[in-house]
């Protein structure tokens, strides 16, 4: 399906997108549509990462806190993040859904 670490490095970019937007001068109706799209995005990408058996070995490895060999794992996708990570961008796109428009 491909590499984990541009599926994962695409889910955390769209609401870094968001922040960026935010800080020119948009339109409110025009960041929050970018915000709809980007959530909406976000959950496709994290159902495809949750659904997909070839993207759930994915971890993210530390040796610097840890003297075990090969370090700990700091992210890592496993059957408990498969399931948050929709969770998450579902929550994200809840939470933009019903946020009042202006008038």
């Amino acid at each position: 399906m491909g590499d984990p670490r541009l599926w994962v490095a695409g889910i955390a970019a769209l609401p870094a997108l968001v922040v960026a937007a935010s800080f020119r001068r948009l339109e409110v109706e025009r960041l929050r549509n970018l915000a709809v799209a980007s959530a909406a995005a976000q959950l496709l990408a994290s159902l495809v990462v949750a659904i997909s058996p070839g993207l759930r070995t994915f971890a993210i490895r530390a040796t610097a806190l840890s003297l075990a060999p090969g370090g700990e794992a700091i992210v890592r996708l496993n059957t408990l993040s498969d399931v948050l990570l929709p969770f998450a961008a579902a929550l994200w796109l809840l939470t933009i859904a019903v946020t009042p428009r202006g008038a």
